[in-house]
């Protein structure tokens, strides 16, 4: 089960530290600082079997925002919060906060023609230091992310749905 905007968050929260002593990195670095705001989202799951010739369907199971925000000292907290409507205002749960270290890395091409860079996170509280691979463009006061995965680096960012400066 996958939640759309938590994925991102969780996977992006588990990056580990450090991002060495390039000054390149360190100034790309500050336009991250800070927090940043999802917009609300679906969550939603896929459901059929992989294996089979069936259409995967995905299904709303509700909705939510995520927090993140990025620090100096290479750390990353993501708060997520779960909600009961499409607008986000009625809260149904208390928020859960995840805490991750983040690398970033060198800067790419997307295969829409944009520069982003790599981001690498590791979420601090796994036993085996997960890691996951994701890559990031911010952009003034929004910032576009990819999805997240743990063997290969992705090479798009999802446009649709910027995070916004807090």
């Amino acid at each position: 089960m996958k939640t759309k905007f938590v994925l991102p968050v969780i996977l992006l929260v588990s990056a580990c530290g450090g991002g060495g002593d390039n000054s390149d990195n360190a100034d790309r670095e500050l336009n991250i600082l800070g927090g940043w705001l999802s917009p609300c989202m679906a969550n939603s799951f896929s459901g059929g079997d992989s294996s089979s010739s069936e259409e995967v369907i995905l299904e709303t199971v509700g909705y939510g925002t995520t927090t993140l925000m990025f620090d100096n000292n290479d750390q990353l907290t993501a708060e997520s919060i779960n909600y009961t409507d499409e607008t986000c205002a009625f809260q149904e749960s208390e928020a859960e906060t995840f805490i991750f270290t983040y690398v970033l890395g060198d800067l790419v091409i997307t295969d829409s023609g944009l520069e982003a860079q790599q981001i690498d996170i590791i979420y601090d509280n796994a036993k085996d230091g997960s890691t996951v691979y994701g890559i990031i463009r911010p952009e003034g006061r929004l910032l576009y992310l990819s999805d997240f995965e743990e063997e290969q680096r992705p090479s798009n960012l999802n446009l649709s749905e910027p995070f916004t400066k807090l």
